[in-house]
């Protein structure tokens, strides 16, 4: 019975290392570590927040620009991109820029640190965050933006849970 025991505790103690390790690296990767906690930190964005949204709208795989859709590894429509660079005092933004990852993280983060400066709450972040595109008569239905926000918030706790501790 003890040798039961033991090799039962053995599997569940395998099963959960392997779970940690698929949620980890594949439900929930760090990739663009380095410009994620640079452009969070200089922006005012939370980190875990930024690669929650990088994974709900890309996986972080690397999307190349798409006149009139979203493009990069953030999905920002080259509008909202324009403004936002001329915002930030960025010279020679090309909206084919937004298939550089470095690029599209930097301005996410950017519009991030402006949603957040005007109301840090997770909900209204993530709120404008869904609508970013509105002001191009690009809008989720009400039903859809709660679902968005609410799977959101869930990303960003696993995100805590898998990969606290991974920023300053």
């Amino acid at each position: 019975m003890r040798r039961i025991l033991t090799a039962i505790g053995a599997i569940l103690l395998i099963a959960a290392f392997c779970g940690f390790f698929v949620g980890k690296t594949m439900l929930f990767p760090m990739d663009y570590k380095e410009e994620i906690e640079t452009y969070a930190e200089a922006y005012g964005a939370d980190p875990y927040l930024v690669a929650a949204v990088i994974n709900m709208e890309s996986n972080f795989a690397d999307l190349d620009y798409k006149e009139g859709e979203k493009s990069g590894v953030m999905q920002i429509r080259e509008e909202a991109a324009t403004r936002w660079a001329q915002s930030m005092g960025l010279e020679d933004f090309d909206a084919e820029d937004l298939s550089d990852p470095d690029k599209s993280i930097k301005l996410g983060c950017w519009y991030l640190g402006q949603l957040t400066e005007e109301d840090d709450a997770v909900d209204k972040v993530l709120e404008g965050w869904a609508n970013r595109h509105a002001e191009d008569g690009h809008t989720y239905e009400e039903d859809g933006k709660e679902r968005y926000i609410k799977r959101m918030k869930a990303f960003i706790k696993w995100y805590k849970l898998f990969h606290g501790g991974s920023f300053k």
